[in-house]
């Protein structure tokens, strides 16, 4: 399920959230000083795969970034 299904402000979130994808910088600068971030691949995984199916632009993103040795 997308992270923005259920919430009362999901059409904005989910613009919001899609849009991140139009700007390879989102992927690639680091987060600000004192950011904490925690990062769990079995939690992210089918999130990701999720939000990819939403937004062409970040499926096409993943392949310029990552290496097209393994597909989703």
């Amino acid at each position: 399920m997308p992270p923005w299904e259920g919430l009362h402000n999901a059409d904005e979130l989910r613009t919001q959230i899609v849009a991140l994808s139009a700007d390879k910088r989102n992927f690639l600068i680091d987060p600000p000083n004192g950011t904490e971030f925690a990062f769990d691949m079995a939690v992210m995984f089918p999130i990701a795969k999720t939000i990819m199916a939403e937004d062409s632009r970040l499926s096409e993103m993943r392949f310029q970034l990552v290496p097209k040795q393994y597909r989703l």
